[in-house]
């Protein structure tokens, strides 16, 4: 009979800490931890995509209006040569063999430098940003990042 109300004890224990974790996930948060961001913990990767965002920014570097090939080119010709604070030798390779290269994607210029992947979509709509940025760090495990299996 002890065995009978210890095990319905830890049932009920159970179904308690269950409801109690729906109602935080209603709300967006949890008991557990979240694995930690790859992209969160790596300093290099945020300072390099900060210098691109600048560069991106920056119409002199980056003209407005190019795609492709063109603009990963010019893309990687002014952040090797524009005296930008962060500094650094540009270890982002064009990568065409990225998955997102059609449909929405189409004419971005795709950056891969090992787990860090880049795209950068011009916006030919867009006259004060003409270009956007998307940027993720690959957990272990992963090949693609989220934006890449749209």
């Amino acid at each position: 009979m002890v065995y009978l109300y210890a095990g319905l004890g830890v049932a009920m224990l159970a179904g308690i800490m269950a409801i109690f974790e729906m109602g935080l996930a209603l709300s967006g948060r949890s008991l557990l931890p979240s694995p930690p961001d790859a992209y969160l913990s790596d300093e290099g990767v945020k300072m390099m995509d900060q210098k691109l965002l600048t560069l991106l920014a920056d119409r002199s570097a980056v003209p407005a209006g190019l795609s492709g090939t063109s603009l990963c080119t010019a893309l990687s010709t002014a952040y090797e040569s524009n005296d930008v604070p962060i500094g650094g030798v540009n270890p982002l390779m064009e990568d065409p063999d990225m998955p997102v290269n059609s449909g929405r994607w189409a004419g971005s210029c795709l950056l891969n430098d090992g787990a860090h992947h880049v795209v950068v979509l011009p916006d030919l709509g867009n006259a004060t940003t003409p270009y956007q940025l998307y940027s993720c760090v690959l957990p272990s495990g992963d090949e693609r990042c989220s934006f890449e299996q749209e």
